[in-house]
């Protein structure tokens, strides 16, 4: 019995360890696919706060209310039309416009027993190149 409780206790600690783990993982690689889902949508269509703000939150860019995920609804999301040289060879230089998103001040929650805890992660920023290449980052207006 003695031998039977420590080796359940190890068990237990590792099988809740690694469950932690993959729920902290899950969590932060959704808000990444929504963020750059989010970049790639604003560099093919318009820099719309709003919208991106939703498809970052909602997976969608129509408004979701109260039906937001929980575990980030309450990130802090940025949008930004950045302009940057790209360097195509030794000689040419390119000025090119990146719509670029940042999400920051999202939670992350940990459900383990003695670690159950809530932090911060750290901000995710990603930038697409504009389609369009339109200065005002309104590429809706070039189709």
């Amino acid at each position: 019995m003695i031998e039977f409780a420590l080796g359940a206790m190890v068990f237990l600690v590792v099988l809740f360890g690694a469950m932690d783990w993959s729920w902290v993982f899950f969590q932060h690689q959704t808000i990444l696919w929504r963020t750059s889902d989010a970049a790639r949508w604003a560099a093919a269509n318009r820099l719309d706060q709003t919208m991106v703000t939703n498809l970052v939150l909602c997976g969608t860019t129509a408004d979701c209310g109260d039906n937001q995920s929980g575990f980030f609804a309450d990130a802090t999301v940025n949008v930004q039309l950045v302009q940057r040289n790209d360097v195509i060879d030794t000689i040419t230089t390119v000025s090119r416009h990146y719509a670029q998103v940042t999400v920051q001040d999202y939670q992350i929650h940990h459900f383990t027993p003695f670690l159950a805890s809530t932090f911060t992660g750290k901000p995710i920023v990603v930038a697409q190149p504009m389609e369009c290449q339109d200065p005002g980052g309104n590429c809706t207006a070039w189709r």
